[in-house]
């Protein structure tokens, strides 16, 4: 008991201090009511999963028993290592296979969340200079509140059109 209310302890610490240290996933109290601190690396609509750092093991969960998901700012785990270290730990062909298949897909999934960060789109703006011929005026004003600023959003159209030009040859 005390140990669960260290842990409480120590959790709200962290969150008021705005560091998360881990991803922490709580389960409902049906499921044990546990709060667990680990590395979600993947998650669905429907599971999560994810490295539990005490147990050095990997897992996962429906969400349907999770009551509270916290995500930490950084990743305490490297995942694509971590499952090539199991990998080089596992006792038959079929584990390692498996986790170096879990390998791969971190680090893939690793390799798209870099490339969509470096794509971000930035629209191009231009500035016009802010003088009359811009169609921007500066008005004191009497009243003494100040200054107003009056822009004409399309200072390209003049009040009198130009005259269109003569044509040659009576046509």
């Amino acid at each position: 008991m005390m140990c669960r209310i260290a842990t409480l302890c120590m959790a709200a610490a962290a969150l008021l201090a705005g560091v998360a240290l881990a991803d922490e996933i709580t389960f409902k109290k049906d499921y044990g009511g546990e709060t667990v601190q680990c590395q979600i690396y993947k998650e669905t609509d429907d599971y999560i999963n994810y490295i539990d750092i005490k147990k050095d093991m990997d897992a996962g969960c429906a969400k349907s028993i999770v009551e509270k998901v916290v995500k930490g700012e950084k990743p305490l785990v490297d995942v694509e290592a971590f499952f090539l270290k199991k990998a080089g730990e596992a006792k038959d062909k079929t584990a390692a296979d498996a986790a170096k298949a879990k390998a791969e897909e971190a680090r893939k999934d690793a390799e798209a969340a870099k490339k969509a960060a470096g794509e971000k789109k930035t629209g191009k703006l231009t500035m016009r200079p802010m003088d009359e011929t811009s169609g921007v005026k500066v008005v004191k004003s009497t009243g003494g509140a100040g200054t107003e600023l009056i822009v004409d959003p399309f200072p390209e159209e003049d009040k009198t059109p130009p005259k269109p030009p003569k044509k040659k040859d009576g046509k």
